[in-house]
């Protein structure tokens, strides 16, 4: 056994005959040498024995041994009783028939005979075991709650009850003259009181509980007020009763009644909604808590004020919305502004869209704070309209699209590590927005931050913004791989390994990803160890015709394993499983992501936009996927190709001059993309390489 030399000095062993003492012959058996330490060895040792019995219960013969722990443990101090009763915990159920018994006797002595703190753990212990002998366990309950035993064992009796509640004990220590059995008797009530059929509940406690409710103790009072609300579905004449009282405890001019009714109102309003309650009576009093200069009551409101919302359907939002936005702005307590905070993707969520339209201007303006980046997703998955609230989603763009601007600014002035990971869960609802690539420049401008973790998020989702625009890839070649710092070159590496994840082989293979392999052939150690733990990934997304790939593949693995380290590496990966996912699923989803739509429909969607109207003769054709698609049967206009689209250009340059959170620096010439119309959302697409490679984007499908 290794001891600490702090545990030695603090025992005194110093002398050579104690320490001679701690030495055993190091050839006896493990259980051998347990025996022998738990009957004549230190106290240091014994301890150690047992704080490893779950580790000695798995060696053959512990059965053997158990009954002597059992003996020798009722000897030992507090510090040792409580690390074997952790130990007990973690193998009673695991032990055999006889031994449970065993334990479960000695439950009992440490349960009657030792201090309450000590006795915790015995409390799960019996819960564990008392089917083991319930007549005996039955037995030591009425041998507790006895009324002339001693005060400490009528508590240990009352928590007992809840694991074989006995009506007839639960009755009479609700009169216990300790006000701490009368406490314990009250949280047990509220645990156990489904055991009883609301007949028998109410003609043995329902006149106690009222009694609990007046107790003097103010600590029992509190208690059995709460307890009350939560048994009211077993008393008799609730319906009369039940509102009553809520109301009366409601308005009461006592300070402990007032503040656990501002904690519990919101649980007892859904409980007691079916005898229809008045709500307005409510809400008054409801309002009054978040007025108050006490700053419980107002924890207590920010506590509720999402789950009353909820209970009520949002019809009592206007009532309470003047309440709540006062305290979300300007509340001196740092608690109640956080809990409001943490509650508006509730909020959202229960209120209809044309209502939370007043709290984006909040929600943007404090995008700064940890709990609203920490919340993003949350918040604009709940305005994103569903399947069944199309109409809104005209609305719910422009509202998302407005947080996405000001998301912009925060990344480009102060990005954390919590707002980039939340960006990468709302790619595909900012996606369907105007500014979306507006995050481009200060992603990239996070590629030279000095924090790794800034870095790799920032990669990440660049990633998710290459997906969509092709043009991104080049700029990733010449900004990050062809660069002269190692860190942008170990940057690109992460890029790829998150767009592996993302691609389907096609893609991967029609952007000519596979250059990646180039940096096997890196002067700086760290690129090639990056390069090294992501071979396993280009491996599975390399087209198996691909020849060029294969040879280039095998090649950059020959180049690697020259130095040992990389080649450890190499190996380690082999035994490495990456789930590629559904491939086809994967090209799918592209055919609707990267569609492009056709030039003819480029020129009539220009010649549309010139003239201000839209043709209403539509003609339907095929694209080279078989997918349906609209095309206007306007006569057409040849175009420039030579030059950037125009009417590309001067959209992009309108959302930079309304919004202007940054500048964007990338070549113009190098994009191609949808012109955008009025009223239509701004669609940039990859620029097929392949001829048949041309679906149009079909934004109800994608969405669904």
């Amino acid at each position: 056994m290794n001891f600490t030399i702090n545990e030695i000095r603090k025992s005194g062993t110093h002398t050579e005959e104690e320490l001679n003492q701690l030495t055993l012959d190091e050839n006896m058996g493990e259980l051998r040498r347990a025996q022998y330490i738990l009957q004549r060895g230190h106290p240091i040792q014994k301890y150690a024995i047992y704080s490893n019995i779950h580790r000695l219960f798995k060696v053959s013969g512990f059965s053997l041994l158990f009954p002597i722990i059992n003996e020798d443990l009722v000897k030992q101090d507090e510090d040792t009783i409580a690390i074997a009763t952790k130990e007990f915990l973690l193998i009673a159920r695991q032990m055999k028939e006889k031994e449970q018994q065993i334990l479960l006797n000695q439950t009992f002595h440490f349960m009657k005979n030792y201090n309450l703190k000590l006795a915790e753990g015995w409390f799960e212990l019996f819960e564990m075991l008392y089917c083991c002998d319930i007549h005996n366990s039955i037995k030591l309950i009425n041998e507790l709650t006895d009324i002339e035993a001693d005060t400490h064992w009528r508590q240990r009796g009352a928590r007992l009850l809840q694991y074989i509640p006995q009506i007839e004990r639960i009755q009479l220590l609700c009169m216990d003259k300790d006000p701490q059995v009368r406490f314990e008797i009250v949280k047990t009530i509220q645990i156990v009181y489904c055991s009883f059929t609301p007949e028998k509940f109410s003609t043995y406690l329902q006149m106690k509980i009222f009694e609990l409710i007046y107790d003097y103790e103010v600590q029992v009072r509190m208690a059995a007020i709460e307890m009350f609300f939560m048994v009211q579905s077993h008393l008799q004449d609730r319906e009369k009763m039940i509102t009553k009282q809520f109301f009366e405890f409601l308005s009461s001019q006592n300070v402990q009644i007032i503040t656990i009714m501002s904690r519990i109102c919101g649980k007892v309003l859904m409980e007691i909604m079916d005898v229809k309650p008045d709500i307005q009576k409510f809400l008054k009093v409801f309002i009054s808590f978040a007025e108050s200069t006490n700053e419980e009551y107002r924890i207590n409101f920010a506590y509720n004020f999402p789950a009353i919302l909820q209970i009520l359907k949002g019809e009592c939002y206007d009532q309470l919305k003047e309440t709540y936005l006062r305290l979300l702005q300007f509340d001196t307590s740092t608690q109640v502004k956080n809990l409001l905070l943490a509650s508006i993707p509730d909020v959202i969520s229960t209120l209809k869209i044309h209502k939370t339209q007043s709290m984006i201007p909040l929600i943007r303006k404090m995008l700064d704070h940890p709990i609203i980046q920490y919340n993003l997703y949350s918040i604009i998955y709940a305005l994103w309209p569903s399947y069944d609230q199309q109409e809104q989603l005209i609305l719910s763009k422009m509202l998302v699209n407005d947080i996405l601007i000001d998301l912009v600014k925060q990344v480009n002035c102060k990005p954390s590590v919590v707002l980039l990971e939340q960006l990468l869960k709302l790619h595909e609802f900012f996606q369907q927005c105007d500014a979306y690539l507006l995050l481009l420049t200060p992603l990239l401008n996070l590629l030279s931050a000095d924090s790794l973790n800034i870095r790799n998020l920032a990669v990440q989702n660049i990633a998710y913004l290459a997906y969509h625009d092709q043009s991104i890839n080049s700029q990733m070649i010449n900004l990050c791989m062809n660069s002269n710092k190692f860190r942008m070159r170990i940057c690109y590496i992460e890029f790829i390994s998150q767009t592996i994840d993302l691609c389907s082989k096609r893609y991967f293979h029609l952007n000519n990803f596979i250059n990646i392999l180039a940096l096997s052939q890196d002067k700086i150690f760290e690129v090639r160890i990056k390069l090294s733990r992501i071979m396993k990934k280009i491996q599975t997304i390399i087209l198996d015709n691909d020849e060029t790939a294969c040879i280039a593949y095998d090649q950059a693995i020959k180049r690697l394993s020259r130095d040992p380290i990389i080649n450890d590496i190499l190996k380690q990966n082999e035994s490495l499983q990456f789930s590629f996912g559904d491939d086809l699923l994967k090209e799918q989803k592209e055919h609707l992501c990267f569609a492009r739509i056709s030039a003819d429909d480029i020129d009539a969607t220009e010649k549309n936009e010139h003239t201000g109207s839209i043709s209403p003769f539509i003609i339907k054709s095929k694209n080279g996927y078989g997918h349906s698609r609209k095309r206007s049967s306007i006569t057409r206009q040849p175009i420039n190709r030579s030059q950037p689209n125009a009417s590309f250009t001067q959209k992009l340059t309108q959302i930079q001059t309304k919004y202007n959170p940054i500048k964007i620096s990338e070549d113009m010439s190098r994009r191609t993309s949808v012109p955008p119309v009025p009223g239509r959302k701004l669609q940039l697409a990859l620029k097929p390489t392949n001829t048949q490679f041309k679906p149009k984007l079909n934004q109800q499908r994608l969405r669904k």
